[in-house]
This record gives structure tokens, C-alpha cells and sequence, in this order.
């Protein structure tokens, strides 16, 4: 299994996941010689409160590899192909909704922004010929300018 990837993941497949059934502590890995070759040292399974604090009374340990083997071997058992097939499917599904979902919302507000500019293009062409008053037109601006900017805030909070 060599080395883990990443500072918080072990390179055994129980550690961190099983709790010991006695005192409902950690249960690690303990590298014990091995008469086979001489000098080999083996991962087993262990109670770590009883290995490192001696605050409980389980003293199992159990060969990693076979633990491992075995486990693995039931999980394969119990995965059938059409299980994950379904359960991709599902999740897919799942996935493909929600982007619909926020396509369609993106589709909103493309529309509305696109309504807003227009309306801001023909209130600055009332202003440059001067076809009502400069006051109102600006106020009108200013009213469209801040609808413009709201849905760009509601965005950037929601991130």
C-alpha cells in the first residue's frame, strides 16, 4: 500500500474507522516481529488505549493483512454491478437536476440583466438629447444601476 498521500490518511485500511468493542477506543496499528524472516516486522490490529495507556482490557490483535483480505473480500461479495450502476445513475441524476436547475436560473437573470442595459442605453440617449429633464434621467439611472448591481451582490454573498 506504501506511503499515504496525505498527512491525515493511513497507509492501513481500519485505522481511524474501527473502535475497539471493549472500551469503544481507537483502534491502530502495532508492528510486531515475525519469526519468518527473522527481523520482519508485521502490522496487526490492536486496541490502541490498551496498547499505548493500558486503560483497557482487550489485548487482541489481529494480522493486519488477513483483516484486511478479509474485509475487502465481503465488500466485494456484497457489490453487485447493477447495485453501482444504479447507485452512479442516481447520483448522476442528482447532479444533472441541479445544473439544470442553475442553468435555468443563470437563464433568468442573463434576461434580466440584458433588459436592465437596454433600459439604461435608452435613458442615457434621453439624457444626451436632452429629451427630459436631466435630474429625473440621472435619478432613473442611478434606480437601474443599483437593480443592475443587486443580483451581482445576492451571487457573491451566496458564494
Amino acid at each position: 500500500m506504501g506511503r499515504p498521500r496525505f498527512s491525515d490518511e493511513s497507509a492501513y485500511l481500519l485505522t481511524g474507522f474501527a473502535k475497539c468493542t471493549a472500551c469503544d477506543g481507537p483502534v491502530g496499528t502495532d508492528l510486531r516481529g515475525f519469526a519468518e524472516p527473522i527481523g520482519r516486522h508485521v502490522p496487526y490490529y490492536v486496541c490502541l488505549d490498551y496498547k499505548r495507556r493500558g486503560t483497557c482490557t482487550n489485548a487482541v490483535a489481529l494480522q493486519q493483512d488477513i483483516v484486511d483480505r478479509a474485509l475487502l473480500g465481503s465488500i466485494a461479495e456484497v457489490l453487485d454491478a447493477r447495485i453501482l450502476d444504479r447507485a452512479v445513475d442516481k447520483a448522476l441524476t442528482r447532479l444533472r437536476a441541479g445544473l439544470e436547475k442553475h442553468l435555468d436560473r443563470r437563464t433568468q437573470i442573463d434576461r434580466e440583466l440584458s433588459l436592465l442595459v437596454t433600459k439604461m442605453d435608452r435613458l442615457m440617449d434621453a439624457l444626451a438629447e436632452g429629451a427630459a429633464p436631466k435630474d429625473e434621467i440621472i435619478t432613473r439611472l442611478n434606480e437601474e444601476k443599483q437593480r443592475k448591481e443587486r443580483p451581482c451582490r445576492r451571487a457573491n454573498e451566496a458564494l
